[in-house]
């Protein structure tokens, strides 16, 4: 997920479908993780955890 404010100046997440899209945006240098749709769904303010380790696109399957 990306943070970003909407045109109103409100915080919003950004996520992205598939490794593919996310490269095709913010290019193939870009740290990834994958989350479960449980994570996506949950209540509550978003907030970034500068603790996670990210994972390489090239140990994925």
């Amino acid at each position: 997920m990306r943070f970003a404010r909407t045109p109103l100046g409100a915080r919003t997440a950004i996520g992205f479908t598939s490794s593919l899209r996310l490269t095709a945006v913010l290019g193939e240098g870009q740290a990834w993780i994958r989350l479960a749709e449980p994570a996506l769904r949950a209540p509550g303010p978003v907030r970034p955890n500068h603790s996670a380790r990210p994972s390489s696109p090239s140990t994925r399957s």
